[in-house]
């Protein structure tokens, strides 16, 4: 199955539901005479992966000027927390000129983080888009451009550890790829340090 650069929300779902399945059978056990779960299950909220506020973390001001955008609105999705597996989201907009950057960070205690990374490097990519391997951000990392109509979208993909980040800003201008490139390995470093 390949991972789509559509909307947030599959890519998200997605993503997400890989993660969890896999962290609901890494570590579970039967369970116990009194119908609750075992110690050794995984976490429930209580291990390292914690909700990380994108858009306080990284302010649309930041965006701005590092990406060269004109966002006027930081939307964050409601965050998610369930079995060892956290995902944040925030959106940045302006309606006036359909500036979109998403930044998505995920936290997954079952390990599951490289293979889904795997898959992403490996997934489809339009005729004329680019993708090359990033160094001095996180683990493993890649940057990828792909074609538009108007102007390419970029997308960053990265992890170190538990944690996985895809960024992305849907319109780059001509001679913007440089600044936007820096922009987002300087927000994906500093997603994948977040505690």
């Amino acid at each position: 199955m390949r991972l789509t650069s559509g909307g947030k929300r599959p890519e998200t779902l997605f993503l997400l539901a890989v993660l969890l399945l896999a962290t609901c059978n890494l570590g579970q056990s039967g369970p116990t005479g009194s119908g609750s779960s075992p110690a050794g299950d995984v976490g429930r909220g209580s291990g390292p992966c914690k909700n990380v506020a994108i858009c306080t973390l990284i302010p649309l001001s930041q965006v701005n000027s590092s990406l060269g955008v004109t966002a006027s609105n930081a939307v964050p999705d409601e965050p998610i927390n369930s079995g060892g597996l956290t995902s944040d989201n925030c959106a940045y907009l302006n309606a006036a000129s359909s500036t979109n950057v998403k930044l998505l960070r995920l936290c997954n205690e079952a390990g599951m983080v490289p293979e889904t990374y795997q898959q992403a490097q490996q997934e489809y990519l339009a005729p004329g888009g680019t993708r090359t391997d990033l160094s001095g951000v996180g683990e493993k990392a890649f940057y990828e451009t792909i074609p538009g109509q108007t102007a390419p979208k970029v997308r960053l993909v990265a992890f170190k550890g538990t944690v996985y980040v895809i960024l992305s800003d849907a319109h780059v201008g001509p001679g913007q790829d440089a600044m936007v490139k820096q922009g987002l390995v300087s927000f994906a470093n500093t997603l994948l340090a977040a505690q």
